[in-house]
């Protein structure tokens, strides 16, 4: 990977992490969503910084822990992330972390 794919996915990882930072905050409070990222870290070994790297698992851990509402807060980022980068997001269009990241990536 070359120094500018590396720095435009940086990018795009900072982003999305801020966003869902943001958005967990935002929704469950500041000491809900330390609480929630120290119990996935502890339990599912997955550090903040490596959660762009493994979203999959991340929304299996979050939704672990708060069931059904876990997809709520899932859109509620994409949502933010479509905004922050100037996308349309068409309800009919199912769009999701990897494809935002893929179209962040190809800009």
């Amino acid at each position: 990977m070359s120094q500018s794919e590396q720095n435009i996915k940086q990018g795009f990882d900072e982003l999305f992490l801020e966003t869902l930072h943001g958005t967990l905050r935002g929704v469950l409070g500041d000491l809900a969503t330390e609480v929630i990222i120290q119990h996935i870290s502890r339990r599912y070994s997955l550090r903040w910084k490596e959660i762009p790297e493994n979203i999959e698992t991340f929304w299996e851990a979050l939704k672990d822990i708060l069931g059904p509402s876990a997809s709520l807060l899932e859109n509620l980022v994409i949502q933010q992330l479509c905004s922050t980068l100037g996308l349309e997001r068409n309800e009919k269009d199912f769009i999701d972390i990897q494809r935002l990241k893929v179209k962040f990536e190809d800009t």
